[in-house]
């Protein structure tokens, strides 16, 4: 079989996705008490992340609602309302930008945190955000300790392909990597394969963060082009379904800079 011919591993993973987004996009238009087509929505990113707003406008398309791009630096809100760059009142707001940078920003001029004004917007139904908030709970990376504290990650035969996480380094011993609880391709991840021996030199973005300890394992590695590299394969779940199958390469780590590696069947 030629490379031509191979199937993709992910011919349904768009309509997936499409059919989930709309299911997102009604249920926060019903937290509002609205319908989406009475809703303003928005989807945002930095202006300056290429990768972001890329990501941003794909979503967008695949959206059957009406709906317009706004930076994210160019939302504006007060005690009422939230508002696009053209100062029209927005329902609902699917954001690419982490939570726990919305949560830290200020307004430039006035210092003023700018979540003491979306925190109550939200509260009270003024506002809807894609992901939820709830969302910022999972991706802290302390659930993952929690998880092997308490024994979540076996199945019924016992078997776990759970890399044991914990908050102490001293119930772990090599080799094993150490991550901040949030952060953020990779940039910030050291691995620990002996004593002394440290491989990548952690981004200082997040190094006030409390860590977690966590097992290490050797992936499995590929040869391209005459050059060999690691291979991490990953799959996304969207509303509990399993798809979108993604082969990235690169390294040591994992990173934004590394390649993604066209698959198929």
């Amino acid at each position: 079989m030629s490379r031509l011919s191979l199937n993709s591993s992910n011919k349904d993973s768009e309509l997936i996705l499409k059919r989930e987004l709309e299911k997102y996009i009604k249920g926060a238009a019903n937290y509002l008490g609205k319908s989406p087509q009475e809703c303003h929505i928005i989807f945002s990113s930095l202006s300056q992340a290429d990768e972001d707003v890329g990501t941003v406008e794909y979503l967008r398309s695949l959206c059957t609602y009406k709906y317009t791009y706004c930076p994210i630096e160019s939302i504006t809100m007060d005690e009422w309302q939230v508002y696009d760059q053209m100062d029209r009142p927005v329902d609902i707001i699917y954001r690419l930008y982490p939570t726990e940078w919305m949560v830290e920003d200020k307004d430039p001029n006035l210092g003023i945190s700018l979540w003491d004004y979306l925190e109550p917007l939200v509260k009270f139904k003024k506002v809807a955000l894609i992901n939820p908030i709830s969302s910022f709970v999972i991706q802290n990376k302390a659930l993952m300790a929690l998880i092997t504290e308490l024994k979540l990650d076996h199945n019924v035969t016992g078997y776990s392909h759970f890399l044991p996480t914990f908050m102490n380094r001293n119930y772990i011993s090599y080799p094993f990597v150490s991550k901040p609880t949030w952060g953020r391709e990779g940039k910030e991840v050291a691995i620990f394969k002996q004593e002394g021996d440290m491989i990548n030199n952690p981004s200082a973005e997040y190094s006030h963060l409390v860590k977690v300890y966590q097992k290490y394992v050797d992936l499995p590695l590929i040869n391209i082009q005459e050059d060999r590299y690691i291979l991490q394969l990953s799959c996304f779940l969207i509303n509990g379904i399993p798809t979108g199958i993604g082969a990235r390469i690169g390294k040591d780590l994992i990173t934004n800079t590394s390649k993604f590696l066209p698959i198929g069947y």
